[in-house]
């Protein structure tokens, strides 16, 4: 539902769903004005849904893995894994059904007057927006949802994977919204002042490839020479190819993979720190505690401590 009201409060909340046709995995943040959902589903097979939003908001939406087909009135069309879109609605419906059997999304809910006040002063694309909004119906910012780029897909995971609590989880995770508004609202400026010709990159899917493999096996990554070998480039092309399409060096990557399970098991699990620790492929609990305080500024027992 995408109804965000005016309270005070924050509040999270997790939980696991289990339908005749999959599995979901939910997790909920709420502050004044923002409603945050980042879902994770494991399908059956392919399956038709209805969804209904009688609310009024703002909605930062990124399809993070999986692709719908989306059906709204008498328009289908297809949004593909790794693209984000901005839309406001007073309220719709539409049916829409999953292509592939893995799927995640995040959405950011914002209601008209939290929206206002953020983008108000932004640039043309948020200013244009804005009027639209105002002259009454839906909006959507671009017809053809835009590419998670590297630089918007970090800022997502700092929101998904925030090291704080309380006052200063609520603090931190605001901060990040304002800061993918920013970045989805430069990004669709960006694609409608300096449009490029569509130029096939013969590296991207090979990096693409070869970071899927390092999420496979996080905890025994391969080296710089096996991982070349694997996907049949040399080392100094994997290197400097890998960057520029993930946006981290093979070695930050998988750090940041790492971590980023890391919190997720000190959040939802019972394993003990050593036990994650060398789940992950650290050698040792003392290793991984330097790594991950070096990332969040907090021990992994501090963390857990804070949930």
């Amino acid at each position: 539902m995408l109804h965000v009201d005016s309270g005070t409060e924050f509040w999270e909340e997790s939980a696991e769903v289990s339908m005749p046709y999959g599995l979901h995995q939910i997790q909920r943040w709420y502050m004044p004005g923002i409603w945050i959902q980042h879902l994770k589903s494991q399908f059956k097979s392919s399956y038709t849904f209805y969804k209904e939003n009688p609310g009024e908001g703002v909605s930062l939406s990124f399809n993070l893995k999986g692709r719908y087909a989306i059906q709204q009135r008498s328009h289908t069309y297809t949004v593909q894994a790794g693209q984000h879109n901005l839309i406001y609605t007073q309220g719709a419906s539409n049916t829409f059904e999953n292509l592939d059997t893995e799927g995640e999304s995040l959405g950011i809910v914002m209601s008209p007057s939290t929206f206002l006040d953020m983008a108000q002063n932004g640039n043309d694309t948020l200013k244009f927006f804005l009027d639209r909004m105002q002259s009454g119906g839906p909006v959507v910012l671009s017809p053809k949802s835009l590419q998670i780029f590297p630089e918007l897909e970090r800022a997502i995971h700092e929101l998904l994977y925030c090291p704080f609590s309380g006052k200063m989880k609520q603090l931190y995770m605001l901060s990040k919204c304002i800061e993918i508004l920013v970045l989805q609202a430069e990004d669709y400026h960006l694609s409608v002042q300096a449009p490029r010709a569509f130029i096939p990159d013969p590296w991207a899917k090979p990096m693409l490839e070869a970071r899927d493999f390092l999420n496979k096996n996080l905890s025994r990554p391969p080296s710089l020479s096996e991982l070349s070998k694997i996907i049949g480039v040399n080392e100094y092309t994997l290197k400097r190819e890998f960057k520029r399409h993930v946006g981290f060096t093979v070695f930050a990557y998988i750090t940041e993979k790492r971590l980023q399970k890391a919190c997720l098991s000190l959040r939802e699990t019972n394993q003990s720190i050593g036990e994650i620790g060398l789940d992950l492929g650290y050698s040792s609990s003392q290793h991984f505690s330097q790594a991950f305080k070096k990332k969040f500024g907090l021990s992994p027992r501090s963390y857990r401590e804070g949930l």
